[in-house]
């Protein structure tokens, strides 16, 4: 499919489902593109202030399929009336193009710093070290830091953080990495966060 033209496109089914796309003009970066005709899309704090271009907020969702609401009420507070809290965490780039970056639930506090595991992770994954990762924060004497579970080159610690530094801020590098030989999954195939803590937690705590 090398001559066919792939774009990327966002939406939840709330939504009905299409919120924003990719499209010919609108293919700068790996985005999900601009919002669709009818469609406003806002990037929040949780005032409901907007978030300057290039810093993450909270996407919300204003468009005229919007769904009526949940059976057993709303998952999440509305961050500005009449527009949806999709959960989802994102960012407008310099070409007007929203970027997807991870979810509210996901979110980790370090040192009151949010942190969201997914930009880090797609960084990890750029290096040759590095075939899957996963990062999380567990305690360790403690203190809560971050820890990095990955498949790949092992022993190749040093140089997952060394390609780190410089691309990340010091306090989203993680402090520790752990080798697996496979990530572990549920029976759906989704990473499973509990069994990951329990490998990073027991080899972190074998080097106490």
């Amino acid at each position: 499919f090398s001559s066919i033209p792939i774009y990327n496109v966002y939406g939840l089914s709330e939504a009905a489902p299409r919120v924003t796309a990719q499209r010919a003009e609108c293919c700068n970066s790996n985005s999900v593109g601009k919002p669709l005709r009818n469609v406003e899309v806002a990037v929040l704090y949780e005032n409901g202030d907007d978030v300057p271009q290039g810093e993450s907020g909270t996407g919300c969702v204003k468009t005229p399929s919007i769904f009526s609401g949940y059976i057993s009420g709303d998952k999440r507070a509305s961050l500005r009336p009449g527009w949806l809290n999709t959960g989802d965490i994102g960012y407008w780039d310099e070409n007007g193009e929203l970027h997807i970056v991870g979810r509210a639930d996901d979110m980790l506090i370090i040192d009151t710093h949010k942190i969201y595991p997914t930009e880090i992770e797609e960084k990890i994954l750029q290096c040759d070290d590095v075939k899957e990762c996963v990062v999380t924060s567990v305690k360790y004497n403690k203190i809560d830091l971050l820890a990095c579970l990955y498949t790949g080159t092992q022993g190749a610690e040093k140089n997952i953080r060394e390609y780190l530094t410089g691309k990340l801020p010091i306090y989203e590098i993680p402090r520790r990495y752990i080798y697996c030989r496979s990530i572990p999954r549920n029976n759906n195939g989704k990473i499973s966060a509990k069994e990951v803590k329990a490998i990073i937690e027991q080899e972190m705590g074998s080097t106490t």
